[in-house]
Formats: structure tokens, C-alpha cells, sequence
């Protein structure tokens, strides 16, 4: 067997409430001065395992 270093990325997704009068600004808004933004859920993404030199441990 061979042990292997795996790295992912982790993506997280949130949405938060803003008052803009139209969705470029609703945009900038949430980038610039965020308003209680809220957690929604969280992915794992891009995987990749690299062999560790030395085999098993």
C-alpha cells in the first residue's frame, strides 16, 4: 500500500439580504460592506492525491 498527501479545496456558499436598485449594485453592495451574510452550505472540490516518497508506513 502507498500512503499519498490529498489536498481539496474547500467552497463555501453564503447569501446575505442587501437593497440595491438593480443587481450590479446588489453585487457591489454584498463585496463592499457585507450585511450579515449567512453560511448556506459548504462543498469539497478538486481533489488530488500525490504519492509520499518512501512507500508504506
Amino acid at each position: 500500500m502507498t500512503r499519498y498527501i490529498v489536498t481539496f479545496t474547500e467552497l463555501r456558499h453564503y447569501e446575505m439580504a442587501v437593497e440595491a436598485d438593480d443587481e450590479k449594485s446588489a453585487i457591489e453592495r454584498a463585496r463592499s460592506a457585507p450585511e450579515n451574510p449567512v453560511w448556506i452550505a459548504v462543498e469539497l472540490d478538486r481533489y488530488e492525491a500525490t504519492p509520499i516518497a518512501g512507500g508504506t508506513g
